[in-house]
């Protein structure tokens, strides 16, 4: 389904009961909302589950290329105003989990909860900031296909190319059709992003922190720089996972998903 937002085209399915609690996930940069294939059962018996596909990414608009964090979270804002949902429970992978923080300080009136995946809270140091910039160069000159292999062997760990081929053909196919100008924009926007974590103590509802204990492009230690930020989130490890846990360990990532959801129910409906 499509929903025009701000003047785009933003793409998101819309699965199980409308009374039930809204759950709403939020896919990393390049990628799409087919990488939450393995949550989708998991939660939709008890939740009403949205995926959405973040402006240029997906089946959404692509636009100007001229993206901010702040627009992702207006973005996703303007699709609970248009659903006429209040308050959500978000489930983010690396830029999602950024954009999905940035939501919560933001609009705290409208998150309940937060899952936080493979992803950092600070912004960009210089090296950060060259790396992306040369990866631009590349893609403006040779296009987005070189990219994407060098970048999946970054984000998935060396075991899930044999283990997890068909997540990984997904993931492939799914940055292989990203416009160059969408992917180019979302690599800046990150660049530009604001470091968030003097805000964390902010956050005051509950906060599942994920990690990947093989994640190398996320490490660990940024998981545990937002659990000490804010005051009783939880933090848990997937093993045999590096950046893309919800791929590569689903078992592990959705039993601490199930465990942690119920925890978001009271503020969910407001009561926090």
């Amino acid at each position: 389904m499509f929903a025009e937002i701000h003047g785009h085209q933003l793409f998101y399915e819309d699965i199980g009961s409308p009374q039930a609690p809204p759950l709403v996930f939020l896919h990393g940069m390049s990628f799409s909302h087919r990488m939450w294939r393995h949550q989708i059962a998991a939660v939709s018996e008890h939740y009403r589950v949205l995926l959405v596909d973040l402006r240029g990414h997906g089946q959404s608009q692509v636009g100007d290329g001229q993206y901010t964090q702040k627009i992702f979270v207006e973005d996703l804002i303007g699709l609970l105003d248009t659903l006429r949902i209040h308050r959500v429970t978000l489930c983010g992978l690396s830029l999602g989990a950024a954009v999905a923080m940035r939501t919560a300080l933001d609009h705290p009136e409208r998150v309940g909860g937060l899952i936080l995946s493979n992803t950092r809270a600070d912004g960009d140091d210089y090296e950060d900031i060259v790396w992306r910039e040369r990866v631009i160069v590349r893609i403006k000159q040779l296009g987005i296909g070189r990219f994407v292999e060098t970048f999946l062997r970054t984000v998935f760990a060396r075991p899930s190319f044999v283990t997890r081929k068909e997540e990984i053909q997904i993931i492939r196919e799914t940055m292989e059709q990203m416009a160059p100008l969408a992917m180019c924009g979302a690599l800046l926007a990150q660049a530009a992003r604001p470091n968030l974590v003097p805000r964390l103590f902010r956050i005051k509802i509950p906060t599942l922190v994920l990690a990947g204990e093989l994640d190398t492009f996320t490490p660990p230690s940024l998981a545990e720089t937002i659990h000490d930020g804010i005051a009783g989130s939880m933090l848990r490890y997937i093993p045999h996972s590096a950046h893309m846990s919800p791929l590569e360990n689903p078992d592990e990532f959705n039993k601490f998903l199930l465990e942690f959801l119920p925890l978001t129910h009271d503020h969910q409906l407001g009561k926090s």
